[in-house]
């Protein structure tokens, strides 16, 4: 310690000396002994320091030493248990993870207990729900049969007992769904109560329904009954006027008919007449006002629109017939001083009979000139009967026709 402080003081010394810038004279006068000897004590004393610091240092690196393994021996432990601390935790979450699985295993076991219950209930309800429909079906029959059988009123008190029968059988399944119900586990306890509740507020409401319901229907037979009653007696008045019509309109055509034979006996004798009148001479022929004569015939217009029938008819109420065409030249004068507008006029051509083989209805002989328009006769929704027209920008003038149509008319007599 003595030599170190001795070196401390040399040392500083020294440096004292080496930084002189004044008098530097100073130091420079100090014996070369001294020197000597100051630089053999200050190697001692480095020597020995050098010994001293290897001592400190030895000693500082064997503390270290421990220190470090202790450290060592420390974090060993401490991975050691961290190890265990995983190995730990590993094994808790593998007990967690069977806990788990087996908490699943349990719910989905009882969920599916659950559900297989809950759709056991389903198919009940469903089985009364269909056992409603049978019922509704059951009424419906018991309208049908009372509609049919109006006078078997007894029936629907035996409908009604076979009703109320079918009410007991479904109000024990009910009580029998109930038991059933109350086995359940308690987690659906709420559930079955509920559905229990409303059960019991559908049987009320059923036993309700169905007293209103046939009453409503024994009411509602009974204002049918009555409305069906009515409604006969209205259909067999509407039955006797159709009948009594039916006897007049069969006489009237029976009138017509016979009507129809004088007059073809009357248009023979006058073709007889007409004959002879050819082959013996005579006077002139006249017609009646308001009739043109065109060889041996007599024609006059009606602008009355009626059907072929009926304008059949009216030529017949004068003696005459509707037009039959036969040459050019009587095609000619009716074309050009007969008709003169462009209306359409009825004649006494028709093709009813068959099919495009079309006659002269009063002599029943077939055309021998025709006159038809472009396109024409076309039968177009069933066309059997025969119109003449005339307008500017067509050269042909007949064209068939729908005999309900209604038309002018021309009639011919001789």
């Amino acid at each position: 310690m003595k030599k170190l402080i001795l070196f401390q003081f040399l040392y500083g010394l020294f440096n004292y000396c080496s930084a002189q810038t004044v008098y530097p004279n100073v130091c420079m006068d100090i014996p070369t002994d001294l020197n000597r000897i100051v630089r053999n004590i200050f190697l001692e004393g480095f020597i020995e320091f050098k010994k001293d610091i290897a001592k400190i240092t030895a000693a500082q690196n064997w503390k270290w030493s421990d220190d470090f393994k202790e450290t060592k021996n420390t974090m060993n432990a401490l991975d050691e248990d961290q190890q265990r601390t995983i190995n730990s935790v590993t094994e808790l979450r593998r007990e967690l993870s069977n806990h788990v699985s087996r908490t699943e295993s349990l719910v989905h076991g009882n969920r599916a207990m659950f559900l297989e219950k809950m759709t056991n209930l389903s198919n009940a309800i469903d089985d009364r729900e269909q056992q409603f429909k049978l019922m509704d079906t059951e009424v419906i029959s018991l309208q049908d049969k009372y509609t049919d059988q109006k006078d078997n009123i007894t029936d629907l008190g035996d409908t009604l007992k076979i009703l109320l029968s079918e009410q007991e059988w479904m109000v024990s399944n009910v009580s029998e769904l109930h038991g059933k119900m109350q086995e359940m586990r308690d987690a659906t306890s709420v559930i079955h109560r509920q559905v229990s509740e409303q059960l019991n507020h559908t049987d009320d409401n059923l036993k309700r329904f169905f007293v209103e319901s046939l009453q409503n229907v024994t009411k509602e037979y009974s204002e049918n009954l009555q409305n069906m009653k009515q409604n006969v007696t209205s259909l067999f008045e509407v039955v006797f006027k159709q009948a009594d019509a039916a006897v007049s309109l069969k006489e009237e055509i029976r009138k017509n008919a016979l009507m129809m034979e004088r007059l073809q006996v009357e248009i023979s004798e006058l073709k007889e007449n007409i004959s002879l009148s050819k082959d013996t001479p005579s006077t002139r022929v006249t017609c009646p006002a308001g009739w043109s004569m065109f060889g041996t015939s007599c024609y006059t217009i009606f602008h009355q629109q009626l059907s072929w029938m009926n304008a059949s008819m009216k030529c017949l109420t004068y003696g005459s017939k509707l037009v039959e065409i036969e040459t050019k030249a009587e095609n000619d004068f009716l074309k050009s001083s007969l008709i003169k507008d462009e209306g359409n006029y009825w004649t006494g051509g028709k093709d009813d009979v068959t099919e495009g083989q079309w006659v002269w209805v009063s002599s029943g002989t077939t055309f021998d000139f025709l006159d038809w328009n472009t396109g024409e006769p076309n039968d177009v929704g069933g066309e059997d009967c025969m119109e003449i027209s005339k307008h500017r920008n067509r050269k042909k003038s007949w064209n068939d026709k729908s005999c309900k149509s209604s038309l002018n008319l021309i009639c011919e007599k001789f």
